[in-house]
């Protein structure tokens, strides 16, 4: 009976596909949750004050509210900078409309890349943020 199971598990072995094997991506990435410093909260803010809100009414850099409710982490891949993402509430403290249509989303390539703002998601965070992002912070689609 044990040759008939291991002679059954060579015929499965042999019944893969070609390339099978191959099917992994070259390089593996993984998605870390991390903890955002001060420093990074207050260059979110920058990137979104320089990137959007400076053209609404009543702007100024000392009006920016937030990041709040931040979710912060990276995806690593071998042999690749890690690319940063960063999603959260932010709004003009002047500007009631400036807090609708969120969280926002942020960018960053590298460790001493800097941060772009890619704008709200209008509460759905799919096709803003990496899934594998959102599945290390415990998210789906749209924010709880």
């Amino acid at each position: 009976m044990r040759e008939l199971v291991i002679a059954g598990l060579t015929v499965v072995a042999l019944a893969a596909p070609a390339g099978a094997a191959d099917a992994r991506p070259a390089h593996p990435s993984e998605a870390v949750s991390l903890k955002a410093s001060e420093r990074t909260k207050t260059r979110l803010a920058d990137s979104y004050y320089t990137s959007y809100a400076h053209d609404l009414a009543c702007a100024r850099r000392s009006k920016v509210v937030g990041p709040k409710r931040l979710y912060y982490g990276k995806i690593v891949t071998e042999g690749k900078p890690s690319v940063y993402w960063a999603v959260g509430d932010i709004r003009l403290s002047c500007n009631r409309l400036s807090a609708q249509d969120g969280p926002h989303v942020w960018r960053k390539l590298g460790i001493e890349g800097r941060w772009v703002y890619k704008g709200d998601t209008g509460g759905y965070l799919c096709g803003k943020v990496p899934r594998k992002m959102l599945k290390a912070w415990k998210l789906g689609c749209s924010p709880t």
